[in-house]
């Protein structure tokens, strides 16, 4: 990044009328201020958060997240030090395991923990039910372990339909840290987050949010909250 020239974007989503409100830009610290700070750039966008927490907090504890932030390091030091429940997209590949249920095998050793791998395009019905089904979308939901995160998460895995055929023709792996939010609202939480896709569309089109020619955090902080915070 060079300085100045971007910025990271928090909103607050109406998930009844689908839609986002700005909250806050905050300027993309260049490589050589996170060598100085000793963080990495995802480290900077978990503190970012963190600090906000309290405010952030007043409106909901569900985070969704873009898809660049499922990665363990951010939800590991965003979940230990707020409250807040990540909700964020896995890659198409992730490796994830289905839970034991059985009963102990008697063997010695550690009890069995997993009962084999995800093939999120042909689920195991045995261990994810489908939650919500509709002409455009079947999403199969249930708790299993990512390996990426090391840990136990609620998944949704979302087969998006053709119109005519009704067969699968992509597939997204969705997930949220609460374990108890039902597959269908982590679904529709996360795609409320492309919300704030337009939010920046109308800020470059009528509110002039490119046309700063300041190189300042402070004076780009005022420019993008259109006057003192």
């Amino acid at each position: 990044m060079k300085q100045g020239l971007e910025i990271g974007g928090i909103a607050v989503g109406d998930i009844v009328n689908h839609t986002a409100f700005h909250f806050e830009a905050m300027q993309t610290p260049t490589s050589t201020a996170l060598k100085l700070a000793g963080k990495t750039l995802l480290e900077h966008y978990a503190d970012l958060l963190i600090e906000r927490k309290d405010s952030l907090l007043q409106f909901s504890d569900l985070l969704a997240i873009d898809a660049y932030f499922s990665k363990r390091s951010f939800v590991d030091r965003v979940l230990e030090k707020s409250a807040f429940k990540l909700i964020s997209r896995l890659r198409d590949d992730a490796v994830m395991y289905y839970l034991y249920t059985g009963l102990p095998t008697g063997k010695r050793g550690r009890p069995q923990l997993y009962d084999g791998k995800i093939d999120a395009r042909n689920p195991n019905d045995n261990y994810l039910s489908i939650c919500h089904q509709d002409a455009e979308i079947k999403i199969f939901s249930g708790v299993v372990y990512v390996k990426s995160l090391d840990r136990k998460v609620k998944i949704a895995i979302a087969h998006y339909l053709e119109a005519n055929t009704g067969k699968t023709k992509a597939v997204k792996i969705y997930f949220c840290t609460d374990i108890s939010l039902s597959g269908w609202h982590i679904v529709k939480t996360y795609k409320l987050r492309f919300q704030i896709e337009f939010l920046y569309r109308d800020a470059n089109q009528f509110a002039g949010l490119e046309q700063c020619q300041a190189r300042s955090e402070q004076k780009l902080h005022y420019h993008r909250a259109g006057g003192p915070v």
